[in-house]
């Protein structure tokens, strides 16, 4: 009864704040595939998310609204991914951590404001942790008993769906080892085991990956178009726009960003920018940490939780790989789905604490999360995003017919509120002067800060030949890489480089 009013009220606040505005490319590729689903139009992007657009497509008729629908799928998946933490965080570590984790996953104010995003994270995350919870189950099960082989097939009909919803979460294919491993130990046929193991998840596996991959590979036009899609997409991904490490700074740098991110933002929930109040908090966290620590230290002869902790790795590791390699550092949401791990890892620590000391630690952090949840949380509902502010200041301020705008990522937020306003997609100098002179003079010819930052990571510094006319700004919490727009105005002199280059 706690648990379901715990996520109930949960529910209810994520949908009070939820978003509202179409605020970055990803967003508007999910809401116009709502309406019209097309992979080559970018209606979702590849690989076509198709279990979380069919629940978007199956409910959109009913709220009539593309953002308000993907804002209810975030909401009410944030909400429900209590539920498997408070199992999953039981199963590890008994029901006193379970409740712990779950409290503290309810107000964590990253996997909150999560959960107020029109984008396809927050179901991906519940999906998972539903994985985790359901392999957490072999944990309780008897090594070699029959009953792991159950887990695995359930678990990899879960994988193989939840890989329908996000598969950018494909590390934790890796998590089908324990029940693996629990059913081949203490076995009289370890090896025969082994294969059937093996044999069941491969089946399974695929059978449920097929419910969703043949029917949009055929939507697509075959399986080998889709394919060819596919790798298209991958390589634009890894080599131009992802923000891999074959595109943005080398190993150190990315660690850095990831432990930043991960560390302050993910685990502490530390948004403030304050580098003296992240300082104080950090130091109290640390603290009390290592006073649990040294607690955990002299108890842990009594326990025995060598799988669990072997669990919690394998939910860590191959996804930070994956992030560190493929993923963008940057973006706070793709790492956000570690962040229950560590409240468990939290609540673990502060449940070795006994009576008041555990309740004093439980309500610090709690209050800590909740106060920044909600103030991050009502600032994402209310404030305009800085695409936004761009795509109503162009379209209040200028002649439509009259003006050409070249931008990077805000063209699809521009063409999804107004498209009658012209813009162009620009990376290369040689295109941006092909496609000035195409068009011909312009009376308003404008670009974005984005733009003439990658002509300048190019050898061409235009800014010379562009007046500022306007800043947009956010939170560079909710808007990571477009917290601040500015836009640019042509000067007559760009048109004489132009023709003389």
């Amino acid at each position: 009864m706690v648990l379901v009013l715990i996520i109930t009220i949960s529910i209810i606040l994520r949908l009070a704040l939820a978003g509202k505005y179409a605020d970055s490319w990803d967003t508007v590729d999910f809401a116009l595939g709502l309406s019209n689903f097309d992979l080559l139009s970018m209606q979702p992007h590849f690989p076509g998310y198709p279990i979380y657009m069919f629940f978007g497509i199956l409910i959109y008729p009913l709220i009539g609204d593309q953002i308000e629908t993907l804002s209810l799928i975030s909401a009410v998946s944030g909400g429900l991914l209590i539920l498997p933490v408070f199992y999953l965080s039981t199963n590890l570590f008994g029901k006193s951590t379970g409740w712990m984790a779950a409290i503290l996953t309810a107000v964590h104010p990253l996997i909150w404001l999560l959960a107020e995003v029109p984008m396809s994270d927050m179901m991906g995350i519940l999906f998972i942790y539903l994985y985790l919870w359901l392999i957490s189950i072999s944990l309780k099960i008897p090594l070699a008993d029959k009953d792991h082989e159950k887990i695995l097939f359930a678990g990899a009909a879960l994988y193989a769906l939840a890989m329908g919803i996000r598969i950018s979460y494909f590390p934790y294919v890796f998590m089908l080892l324990i029940p693996l491993l629990r059913s081949i130990m203490d076995n009289h046929k370890p090896w025969v085991s082994f294969w059937r193991g093996l044999l069941i998840t491969g089946i399974t596996g695929a059978v449920f990956v097929s419910l969703w991959f043949v029917p949009l590979a055929l939507h697509e036009g075959g399986i080998i178009p889709f394919l060819q899609l596919g790798l298209r997409f991958t390589e634009g991904h890894f080599t131009q726009w992802g923000g891999t490490i074959l595109t943005s700074g080398d190993w150190v740098e990315r660690l850095y960003k990831f432990l930043v991110q991960l560390g302050f933002k993910g685990w502490f929930g530390i948004i403030t920018d304050q580098p003296i109040a992240k300082f104080i908090l950090l130091a109290i966290f640390i603290l009390g940490l290592v006073i649990t620590f040294i607690k955990w230290k002299n108890r842990r002869q009594r326990e025995n939780n060598t799988w669990a902790y072997f669990f919690l790795f394998l939910s860590v590791i191959p996804y930070f790989i994956w992030i560190m390699v493929g993923q963008n550092v940057d973006k706070i949401r793709h790492i956000v789905i570690l962040s229950p791990v560590f409240m468990i890892l939290l609540a673990k620590f502060i449940a070795i604490l006994r009576d008041i000391p555990q309740k004093i630690w439980l309500a610090i952090f709690a209050v800590f999360f909740f106060v920044q949840g909600l103030s991050l949380s009502y600032e994402y509902r209310t404030t305009i995003p800085p695409m936004v502010q761009l795509a109503d200041y162009l379209n209040q301020r200028y002649v439509k017919q009259n003006m050409l705008i070249f931008t990077w990522e805000e063209e699809r937020v521009i063409d999804f509120y107004f498209p009658e306003i012209k813009t162009e997609k620009v990376q290369s100098v040689s295109y941006f002067k092909q496609t000035v002179l195409n068009y011909g003079k312009q009376e308003e010819l404008l670009v974005t800060n984005s733009v003439l930052n990658g002509f300048k990571e190019q050898g061409y510094d235009l800014y010379p030949l562009f007046n500022e006319v306007a800043v947009f700004q956010g939170n560079s919490l909710l808007y990571p890489n477009y917290n601040q727009i500015v836009l640019y105005e042509a000067k007559p002199e760009l048109y004489q480089w132009l023709n003389m280059k």
